[in-house]
């Protein structure tokens, strides 16, 4: 919930014209990811608690695949 609320956070203050905010903005957006991305990591180990390591890395791939994707559309689109 915390890592949700810094993404909002940091996505209204990303519009804000001044230049002081837009990079706190980034750091948060930055600190957000991050926390979400770990969240994600737990919860696919947590999953594939009976499955090979390998198959957990290729979780991880396919996720970070999927999110790097989406940012490219999400950037095309603001």
């Amino acid at each position: 919930m915390l890592a949700i609320g810094m993404l909002a956070i940091g996505n209204r203050h990303a519009s804000n014209r001044h230049a002081s905010n837009r990079q706190e903005a980034r750091g948060m957006l930055a600190i957000g990811m991050l926390a979400i991305g770990m969240l994600a990591i737990g919860m696919l180990a947590i999953g594939n608690r009976g499955k090979r390591a390998s198959v957990l890395l290729s979780n991880i791939v396919l996720h970070t695949g999927f999110h790097l994707k989406y940012q490219r559309y999400r950037s095309l689109v603001i």
